[in-house]
């Protein structure tokens, strides 16, 4: 009889530990999945960041370029006319250059660029 109750209370403990386990799934599941917040909610587009940096603070446009507005802009006539730098179907070659830029100027990682 005692060798049974210990198997009983060997069972139980181990399917308790599996609903302990299974509700520690099923809660960071939940959390890293179903109760998501938007990360990127600005309602800038690439394009419209670009011209507003392209006609905002100067120094706002130093600090996320690194270079001054008319030295980009330069730079840019130089890709231009000179490597082939070109739009794609959705984004323009300023756009291209600005993206690049802010990049290479900030440290940032891909992510921080979506």
């Amino acid at each position: 009889m005692r060798h049974e109750l210990w198997l009983l209370y060997l069972r139980r403990r181990a399917h308790r530990r599996k609903r302990l386990l299974m509700m520690a799934y099923i809660s960071y599941h939940y959390a890293a999945f179903v109760n998501k917040t938007p990360k990127r909610t600005s309602i800038l587009t690439g394009a419209m960041w670009v011209q507003e940096m392209m006609i905002g603070n100067h120094d706002a446009f130093v600090d996320s370029f690194r270079i001054s507005r008319e030295t980009f802009l330069m730079l840019h006539d130089e890709l231009v006319n000179k490597a082939g730098l070109q739009a794609t179907g959705r984004i323009s070659s300023v756009e291209q250059l600005a993206v690049f830029m802010y990049f290479a100027g900030q440290q940032v990682t891909s992510a921080n660029l979506q």
